[in-house]
């Protein structure tokens, strides 16, 4: 007879058992095709799915996305005795990792993997690839055989005691065993020296290909490392629990059948009796219970696991370790389960073995809508955000010619949100600032309407000669720039060239040389020309033992009051100016005026006189 058949093991999610009920091609799921002597299967397998085909089973415990391959090649003719119709070698292949070429020579691996196998009769070529994490591949005889000729039982060995060991004697321990040396952890210890074995899981009397994890010493404990407290006798929450208190965490959950541990404690874990850096994680080993006497078959019935403060995965590692299988996942929001973990389970107690175990997953809370804010002011908003269970996000401002000044223009997100979520916030800072447009070349009225135009009106106007500026034409503005809305400007409007008047101050009365005696009041008139245009004028008129003609002259008299002077700012040409002035020294002195216009232009003149010596 000839066989070729191809099976493909996808997606191990726990325990995992396919049955060959005979060379007949049938199949549940997926497709198979295939006529007798031939039979060739692709697609996942599932818990308790069963294929038609040529003998034996497979069965195993694997990671998620983990496969196996398995295609038997052309097989010689039975010989009699060894081999019958429909019955396919024996092997029990266990460990993990890459391709196995098995010949009847013997068989090779990759490096750092550990196989065990017994086989009785090997096809030339056949190649078994192995991927994922450690299971049992057992390819024995069909139930179609005769008695006594089945497949052969699942073999045991007990774990060594590995107390003192590095890693080097650890390898020369597990290389001829059947049990396979998981990769080490490391964990700080004040009394085991670095890298000698700190603890080990599991223990005891366990099935061959079961990986054993080591905790090895990495040596004293820095000042900051927490030891891993002893969870003997806890379950899975309460583990949780317990290692948070210290800083730690739970890292993965995988189960193991014990006679001595309760079904849903922790058997085991990671790091034990260790010191660890804060926020290490520990992986838990959890108890499924005793496991199924050889020849006794598969338990009947089994106990749900209390699932609550697990998360999805870990609810599914939990139930993959009892003779239950995970049924439908469906979700569901919730105020108090935080999104991932299981909200509820069913059923729950004592149920038949297959039964499915229907999980609920929180999706977290609901979302909330957010409130509509409009009119709001800062505070109300942040008020009307906090009595749904959401938070002020960013808080922004910009300019709005329609909303009032500390009023929110608009915030994000809008609509449904999850509670807690941060909304953004832009409130009004009034009307932005609007940029004064050029007047040049327009009529007074012209510039009005322009300044009307952008929200901006007329303030004051003055007229002014000017020599390139045509009469009625706006000559000057101000301000300029960007103003607020509403700001009056001020303009300055052309009246043509005019008519240009020089600077010049004059001394009217009294005439130069008079003679005047002490204590007499002497009457000084002075006026002055100018241009308007050129305003404001300053007048000064003082006297002095001399003749003053520079400015600085002038300042320095008013500024040392050396001699009374009279001082009239905002003067007014084409204007007799009166003092009163009252001899009192004899001698020669010099009345002296002084007028400045705006650009800084002056003129004086001076009348000379003198006292005359009183008579004794």
């Amino acid at each position: 007879m000839k066989i070729t058949a191809s099976l493909v093991l996808a997606a191990f999610a726990a325990a995992v058992l396919v049955t060959f009920t005979g060379c007949g091609v049938t199949i549940t799921s997926s497709s198979l095709t295939g006529a007798d002597g031939k039979v060739a299967y692709t697609g996942p397998i599932v818990d308790g799915q069963e294929i038609s085909a040529c003998g034996g089973h497979i069965e195993g415990t694997g990671a998620e996305n983990s496969d196996v391959v398995l295609t038997p090649a052309s097989e010689p003719p039975p010989k009699a005795g060894e081999m019958k119709e429909c019955c396919a070698p024996t092997a029990i292949i266990g460990g993990v990792g890459g391709a196995v070429l098995v010949t009847a020579a013997g068989f090779a691996l990759a490096p750092h993997k550990k196989f065990s196998y017994d086989i009785s009769t090997v096809t030339e070529d056949t190649r078994i690839t192995i991927r994922g994490v450690s299971f049992i591949l057992r390819v024995g005889r069909c139930p179609s055989c005769p008695e006594g000729e089945g497949e052969p039982p699942v073999e045991y060995a007990d774990v060594p005691d590995l107390s003192g060991m590095n890693l080097t004697q650890l390898i020369a321990v597990f290389t001829p065993s059947c049990l396979v040396l998981g990769t080490p952890v490391y964990a700080a210890s004040a009394t085991v020296p670095a890298g000698i074995v700190i603890g080990w899981t599991p223990t005891g009397h366990v099935p061959c290909g079961t990986r054993i994890v080591v905790t090895l010493s990495s040596g004293p404990p820095s000042s900051s490392d927490v030891a891993v407290p002893d969870l003997s006798g806890l379950n899975w929450s309460q583990s949780d629990v317990r290692l948070r208190a210290v800083g730690l965490v739970v890292g993965n959950i995988t189960t193991v059948a014990s006679s001595t541990v309760p079904i849903g404690i922790v058997a085991d874990w990671s790091h034990r009796g260790g010191a660890v850096a804060p926020g290490t994680s520990i992986d838990l080993i959890v108890s499924t219970g005793p496991a199924a006497s050889e020849g006794e078959g598969e338990p009947q019935t089994g106990v749900v696991p209390n699932l609550g403060g697990l998360t999805q995965s870990q609810a599914t590692a939990v139930i993959g370790g009892t003779c239950l299988v995970v049924g439908s996942v469906t979700t569901a929001t919730s105020s108090t389960v935080l999104a991932g973990y299981v909200i509820d389970w069913s059923p729950k107690g004592e149920v038949p073995c297959g039964t499915r175990v229907n999980l609920v997953i929180s999706t977290g809370p609901a979302n909330v809508t957010v409130p509509n804010l409009t009119g709001d002011n800062l505070s109300q908003a942040q008020a009307e955000l906090a009595a749904v269970g959401l938070v002020t996000g960013t808080v922004t401002t910009e300019s709005s010619a329609n909303v009032p000044v500390g009023v929110i223009i608009r915030w994000s997100p809008t609509g449904a949100v999850a509670p807690g979520t941060m909304v953004n916030l832009v409130f009004s800072t009034g009307p932005g600032l609007v940029p004064v447009p050029d007047l040049t070349g327009k009529t007074e009225a012209e510039a009005e309407l322009a300044l009307l135009a952008v929200g901006l009106s007329k303030g004051v106007v003055v007229n002014d000669h000017s020599p390139t500026v045509p009469a009625g034409i706006v000559v000057s503005w101000n301000p300029t720039g960007s103003v607020a809305p509403g700001t009056m400007v001020n303009l300055v409007i052309s009246t043509g060239p005019g008519t240009s008047v020089p600077l010049s101050v004059k001394i009217t009365s009294p005439a130069s040389g008079r003679v005047f005696h002490i204590g007499e009041v002497v009457e000084v008139s002075i006026s002055f020309t100018g241009d308007s245009s050129k305003a404001p004028f300053k007048l000064i008129m003082g006297w002095a033992g001399k003749k003053l003609t520079t400015k600085a002259e002038f300042e320095r008299m008013v500024a040392e009051k050396s001699v009374p002077t009279q001082v009239v700012q905002n003067a007014q040409p084409d204007r007799t100016y009166t003092f009163n002035v009252t001899v009192t020294m004899p001698g020669t002195a010099v009345f002296n005026a002084y007028v400045e216009q705006v650009d800084g232009a002056y003129s004086t003149d001076d009348v000379p006189y003198s006292v005359a010596q009183p008579v004794k």
